[in-house]
Order: C-alpha cells, then sequence, then structure tokens
C-alpha cells in the first residue's frame, strides 16, 4: 500500500485507530509524507496495532509532533527496521502503554531519539514482550530525565535478550506501580541501582523480577531494605 497523507491545512489533529489497525494481511506500507506546513502536533495511538504481517513501514513524519502513544505500534511481530521514527519532529509521549509492545524483531532503542517522556504519566508495557531487544540505553537516557510517570508496569517484561539496564538513573520519583517491570527478562544480569527508588509510595511489585533467574545485581553495596508501607500486591515479585 502506498499513499500521501495531505495536513497542508491541519493546525492540530488525531491520527488514531482503525488506520492499519489490525489488518493482518498488508506486509508493505510506504507513505511519502504528512505534507504539513509546519511543526503540527497530531496524538497517535493504535494506528499500526497488530499489523502483525507487516514487514515494511516506510513513513516520513516530518513536522509531525507525535502525542499520546498509546499501542501505536503494538505487535508489528515482523516489522525489522524501525529508523523510520528518527523523522519525526518530535514525540511528546503522555501515555505510552504498550506502545511497542510484541515488536519481536526490535533489537535496540536507537531509533527513539526524537521521543520525549516530560510528560508522559504511564508507560506500562512499553516495550513489553520484545523479545530481540538486546540494548535499551536511549531509552533509559530519555527516562534519566525529569517526568511525571507513575505506572512502569510491565515496561519490560518479557524482555529475553536483554542482559543489563540502567535503571537506577531512572527519573521515578512519582512511580506508584512496577508490577511485572522486568519480569520474565530471563537473560537480565543487572537493573543497576535502585536501591533509591521511592518503595515507600510504590502499591503494586507483584512479579516485578518473577522468572529473572539470571539476574545478580539490583544495588550497588549487595543490600538492599525495601520499605512497602504502601504497597498492597507483592506476589510472586521474585
Amino acid at each position: 500500500v502506498s499513499m500521501i497523507v495531505d495536513g497542508s491545512r491541519v493546525s492540530t489533529g488525531y491520527f488514531t485507530g482503525l488506520f492499519l489497525y489490525g489488518w493482518t494481511t498488508i506486509q508493505e506500507f510506504h507513505s511519502s509524507a504528512f505534507n504539513l506546513a509546519g511543526p503540527t502536533n497530531i496524538e497517535l495511538h493504535h494506528i499500526f496495532t497488530n499489523a502483525q504481517n507487516l514487514e515494511v513501514l516506510d513513513m516520513d513524519f516530518t513536522n509531525v509532533i507525535g502525542g499520546y502513544g498509546a499501542s501505536t505500534f503494538q505487535g508489528l511481530g515482523k516489522l525489522r527496521d524501525f529508523s523510520f521514527l528518527r523523522s519525526f519532529y518530535r514525540f511528546d509521549i503522555t501515555y505510552g502503554g504498550s506502545m511497542f509492545s510484541g515488536a519481536l524483531l526490535l533489537t535496540d532503542t536507537d531509533d527513539l531519539v526524537k521521543f520525549n517522556f516530560a510528560k508522559a504519566v504511564n508507560i506500562g508495557g512499553f516495550l513489553s514482550g520484545c523479545s530481540a531487544l538486546t540494548d535499551v540505553s536511549v531509552f533509559s537516557q530519555k527516562l534519566s530525565a525529569q517526568n511525571q510517570i507513575t505506572n512502569f508496569s510491565s515496561v519490560l517484561n518479557n524482555c529475553a535478550s536483554l542482559v543489563s539496564v540502567t535503571a537506577g538513573t531512572w527519573y521515578v520519583n512519582n512511580m506508584t506501580d512496577c508490577n511485572q517491570a522486568f519480569g520474565g527478562c530471563t537473560s537480565l544480569r543487572t537493573i543497576g541501582d535502585i536501591s533509591g527508588w521511592p518503595f515507600s509510595q510504590i502499591t503494586n511489585t507483584a512479579s516485578m523480577f518473577s522468572g529473572d533467574g539470571e539476574l545478580q545485581t539490583i544495588c550497588a553495596n549487595g543490600s538492599i531494605t525495601l520499605t512497602l508501607t504502601a504497597v498492597t500486591n507483592t506476589s510472586y515479585m521474585f
């Protein structure tokens, strides 16, 4: 499928579900440009969700200031090249739940250079099930900046090829939910020093590290004290 999206008269808008949502037969999608007159805020969510046989996504997001983000690229199990993400003018994540969940061939986060998490409140499942993912360094750098995120649940759940994360540098001052955050990361050995995380305000740590049989380090000095005064669910935390 090839198309041109003419947005020359758009000042702000929505580009959401029912675009390629669930279109399981499409293998290639090409769009030359949005043809926007200038940088334009456009909410993007669920537009490619579960287009599970899509192998080529050649789309130009020049002048698009992406917003929202929920499930935008969820379930793209055959897409290998995510370099089109670099064409965004900027992507201001607000609700990034399951944005890349199930992107089975995504190996790193280098193409997220235009992503901004300053206004984000929810990134639950953001990279969940990205089983080929080995490097999240750019993602971690972005999360080191101040943000409003409360929900980190399943953020890296079932990323089975991931060995190391620098989660100790993440800005997590507003975190309340980290259930399954690193669960099912069967190759994960270290997540950095999280001894400074605000565990006293977190309400859900269920399955946070469940299934992480290789995990060796979660703090700098070898021991950590967890003050879980607000927590209501710690089932299968480890």
